[in-house]
């Protein structure tokens, strides 16, 4: 038998969040450092996260259209006001031609499916023309290749892939392999390391929030197969020092990859 907690209705949900940010408030104003509300703010986002950790049993009846839409709306409301300037990050927001354009073609476009380019060619054209234009654009050649994915986090596991993968065919002594990752890098990079069994191994920055070009050559072993710049870093937004770095990983033969995280 299958047990399903309670679910919290919406009304509670509001008067929580509203009670939860009236505390944030109250804790900024009586404790103004920086590190305080910094840890305030973690304290409530982990309580606003468990407070949506319900169980939903399916449900037994459908929805018109117009409650699954008002339902949604109501969702919204609660969502960083980005239209406003409200978000520093995660939406880059091109103009209103431009929102109406992607629109129109994402839903020309809406059923088609990338999984097979051979009954939807159009979108294997679609793929070579982003990657032809990519790879002119960051100086590649005629043997430059690459996939469109669905994000940021797919592209850095991709590249921890494909280090791994090229290790296992050109350096098969390393049982054990490592990547230099400076602490400014990705996040996904961590999980790209769990997921494929390749050791982060990570590396200082400078006092301008820039990788250590010095740190990242110590530490380099001989399990090193591949070394992290970013242009421009997650969480600062500077660039790294990638022709030094790169030069590294050239002199000891082992892949270098730029990650450009704008988002």
């Amino acid at each position: 038998m299958i047990e399903y907690a309670p679910l919290v209705h919406w009304g509670i949900v509001q008067r929580q969040y509203t009670s939860l940010w009236r505390m944030v408030s109250w804790f900024e104003s009586r404790f103004p450092s920086k590190k305080a509300n910094a840890l305030m703010k973690v304290g409530a986002f982990a309580f606003y996260v468990k407070l949506f950790r319900m169980t939903l049993p399916f449900p037994i009846t459908g929805k018109t259209k117009d409650e699954v839409l008002a339902a949604m709306r109501v969702a919204r409301d609660h969502d960083v006001q980005w239209q406003k300037g409200r978000a520093f990050s995660l939406v880059y927001h091109a103009g209103k031609d431009v929102d109406d354009l992607l629109k129109e073609a994402s839903l020309l476009f809406f059923s088609e499916n990338g999984l097979n380019p051979t009954a939807f060619p159009s979108l294997r054209k679609f793929e070579t023309e982003i990657i032809a234009m990519a790879a002119s654009l960051l100086g590649g050649d005629d043997h430059a290749a690459g996939t469109v994915t669905s994000g940021g986090t797919e592209s850095l596991l991709m590249t921890v892939k494909t280090a791994r993968d090229w290790a296992r065919k050109n350096r098969p002594e390393i049982k054990h392999p490592e990547m230099i990752l400076p602490i400014s890098g990705h996040p996904a990079f961590e999980k790209a390391a769990e997921y494929f069994d390749v050791k982060p191994v990570r590396s200082a920055l400078r006092a301008d929030y820039r990788a250590d070009v010095e740190s990242a050559r110590k530490a380099v072993t001989a399990n090193t197969i591949l070394m992290i710049g970013s242009a421009p870093a997650y969480p600062h937004g500077v660039i790294d020092p990638i022709r030094e770095m790169a030069a590294i990983a050239l002199e000891h033969g082992f892949l270098f990859h730029t990650d450009a995280c704008v988002g």
